[in-house]
Parts: structure tokens; C-alpha cells; sequence
């Protein structure tokens, strides 16, 4: 008797959680997945359709942690920002090392940040990430900070040879209109 209870409980309990499971996914990815009895199966339905997919989601990761640029605005946000990728994959099981975290950004910095890196490869000491963040921020106020740090060049034809005598070459807007009597 004890059992038949408790049975009916737990197919009750089992049907209330399918229903939420199929409540709470998307529509398209429910329709992908047959129905299940229980809830157990109907996780273990969606974890093997999704596990092959987590391999190509880390490759993209790792490729855009190795891709990363840093392309103005905070040099701060452009850190945590590879942090997070990093983070990421760590929880793929593929954890990218703190050493190697600093070289990623180091090697994502422009030019203007080209001592900065050549000093840091100098120095025996190995820096964390917090310490990264900080030394880069100080660099980027005083890259920012620096006045005159553009020249733009213009390009011409060369010296043009002036003659006191000649008229000078007109545009097609300067050119005085000629009349024919």
C-alpha cells in the first residue's frame, strides 16, 4: 500500500516535471526532442542532442580569444573582456593558464602600447591579471595624455616652378568664361 503512494506521487511529481521542462525550452528545440516518460530521460535526450555542439561553441571561443584586437575605448573593458573568454572555456574544461591569459592581451595591444610590452617581456618578475589591468590602464592615461602624439602628411606632385610672367593654371571653377562675337 505504502508503494502504491508513493508511486503515484512520484509519477505525479514526474509529469509536473516534464511539463516544466517542455515550458521552460524553446519551442523549436522541443520539437527536436521526442517525449519522454520520465524527466531523467528527457535531460539525458537534450544533453546528448547538445554535446557535440559544445566542442564547435569552445573552438569559437578559442578562436575569438585569439582574434581579439583591441580597438579603442577602455583598455580595462578590452581585459575583462578576454578574462571572460577565458573564464569561458574553463568551464569547457579547457583552461587557458594565467601566464598565457597576459600574452593573449599583450599580443591584442596596437602599436601605441609597443614599449609597454617590450618592457614588460624585460622584467623577470611574471605579472597577474590584476596587476596587467593596472599597468595598462596607467599606460593608456599616459598614451592618452601625451599632446601632439599625430603628424598627417600631405602628398603633392612635387615643387611646381613659378614664372612672375605666366599665368597661373586655372581650375574648371576659376576659369573666366569665353565669349564668341
Amino acid at each position: 500500500m505504502a508503494y502504491d503512494i508513493k508511486h503515484t506521487r512520484w509519477v505525479s511529481d514526474n509529469k509536473k516535471c516534464c511539463a516544466v521542462i517542455e515550458n521552460t525550452i524553446d519551442p523549436a528545440l522541443t520539437g527536436s526532442i521526442e517525449k519522454c516518460d520520465t524527466a531523467v530521460a528527457y535531460f539525458e535526450r537534450i544533453k546528448n542532442q547538445f554535446t557535440g555542439s559544445s566542442k564547435v561553441y569552445a573552438t569559437h571561443l578559442f578562436r575569438q580569444l585569439t582574434n581579439e584586437k583591441f580597438k579603442g575605448g577602455s583598455i580595462r573593458d578590452h581585459i575583462l573582456k578576454m578574462s571572460h573568454l577565458a573564464n569561458k572555456l574553463k568551464g569547457m574544461e579547457l583552461e587557458i593558464q594565467p601566464q598565457l591569459l597576459i600574452h593573449f592581451v599583450l599580443a591584442s595591444l596596437p602599436r601605441e602600447y609597443e614599449n609597454f610590452v617590450i618592457s614588460y617581456n624585460m622584467q623577470p618578475e611574471k605579472w597577474d591579471l590584476d596587476k596587467l589591468i593596472a599597468q595598462c590602464v596607467d599606460e593608456e592615461l599616459r598614451i592618452n595624455g601625451q599632446p601632439g602624439g599625430q603628424a598627417n602628411l600631405v602628398k603633392g606632385k612635387g615643387k611646381r616652378p613659378f614664372n612672375p610672367g605666366s599665368p597661373a593654371k586655372k581650375g574648371p571653377m576659376q576659369q573666366k568664361p569665353h565669349f564668341q562675337q
